[in-house]
C-alpha cells in the first residue's frame, strides 16, 4: 500500500510509490501533486544521491546550481 503525506492546508501531497526498502536501495519513488498556491521545497541539494522530476501537468521552475559548485 502506498502511503500518502499530507503538506499542510493547501491540499498538497506526496505519495510514496516505491521506498528504498522497496527496492532493495537502487530507488524512491513519489508522486507529488502541489497546490497551485504550493511554492515547493525550499532550495536544497543532495550529496548522495540524484532526482529526476516529470511534470505531469502544469508548470515548473526549478534550478540546478548549486553553492560552491564548479
Amino acid at each position: 500500500m502506498n502511503q500518502l503525506i499530507h503538506l499542510g492546508p493547501s491540499g498538497s501531497t506526496i505519495e510514496v510509490l516505491a521506498s528504498a526498502t522497496d527496492t532493495g536501495g537502487a530507488a524512491s519513488l513519489y508522486r507529488w501533486r502541489l497546490a497551485a498556491s504550493s511554492r515547493g521545497p525550499s532550495p536544497h541539494f543532495h550529496t548522495t544521491f540524484n532526482e529526476t522530476f516529470v511534470v505531469e501537468e502544469g508548470r515548473s521552475t526549478t534550478s540546478t546550481a548549486r553553492r560552491g559548485a564548479r
